[in-house]
């Protein structure tokens, strides 16, 4: 039987993922993957409310809702890998090969194709006791804006390629890309999903970087992400310390100086 999700498509929306949870609440997003896209969000946030910048109708705002099967709240994190992976399994054919080289998760889940982002996602779980009933995934990814007003480190496709990129087909290639990496979380391939956003992390090359926390700064090496989501880092002393998200962030280098966009 062919799939066919449910896709709404709204011309300006405050967020998509508002939209999607309050479908939810109205019982009309019980299958997996109904998703919502707009051209335009009036309130489109990130992780921990950051907001997201986006020219209407140059990039692909989406969120859709997945009910996982038996995955408790201490595996979690897995959903984000797998969603973060997804991404880049679409982004990977449309990039140069210079850049596809240099395309990164950066924890927790932000894509970056060298130290610059070109997408932002936000996973927002709902419980049932100590499993997870559903999640809202919003992903935010630069297509075809070339001028960013606000976005420190932004970067697009179109930035990187020089051609305009089909958004509307990005959607349909995300949430079949998203079936596949959510299909390993439910069926419990946990070592698969890790082993390859381990491969996919930003930093994670077994060298020092600089991090930082909000009142310090200090070298360090990541050494492991836990399915919760916590980073051990190992810093130049041997020490090793675990942190959750907005309690580190990875200090990146940009040409207006230093950047730790999450803290």
């Amino acid at each position: 039987m062919t799939f066919r999700p449910n896709i709404v498509h709204l011309a300006e929306t405050s967020s998509t993922s508002d939209v999607l949870r309050q479908m939810a609440l109205n019982g009309q997003a019980e299958a997996d993957f109904t998703s919502v896209v707009a051209d335009f969000q009036t309130s489109g946030r990130g992780q921990v409310g950051n907001h997201w910048e986006s020219e209407a109708g140059a990039n692909l705002l989406f969120s859709t809702i997945f009910h996982p099967c038996q995955c408790d709240v201490s595996r979690q994190f897995m959903i984000s890998m797998a969603v973060a992976l997804a991404v880049c399994d679409v982004l990977a054919p449309l990039l140069p090969h210079s850049a596809r080289k240099v395309l990164k998760v950066k924890w927790p889940n932000d894509i970056y194709v060298g130290d610059s982002k070109i997408c932002g996602i936000l996973v927002e779980n709902q419980l049932s006791g100590r499993l997870i009933a559903s999640s809202i995934v919003g992903v935010g990814l630069n297509v075809n804006q070339t001028l960013f007003r606000h976005a420190p480190n932004p970067v697009s496709v179109k930035l990187l390629t020089g051609a305009d990129t089909p958004v509307a087909p990005l959607a349909d290639s995300l949430i079949l890309a998203l079936r596949l990496r959510l299909y390993a979380v439910s069926q419990g391939l946990d070592s698969q999903v890790m082993s390859d956003y381990w491969a996919a992390l930003y930093r994670a090359d077994g060298c020092f970087h600089l991090f930082a926390t909000p009142d310090s700064r200090f070298s360090a090496r990541i050494v492991s992400v836990a399915p919760d989501g916590r980073l051990t880092l190992e810093t130049a002393h041997a020490e090793r310390r675990t942190f959750l998200f907005k309690e580190v962030e990875t200090v990146i280098p940009t040409s207006n100086g230093d950047l730790t966009p999450n803290i």
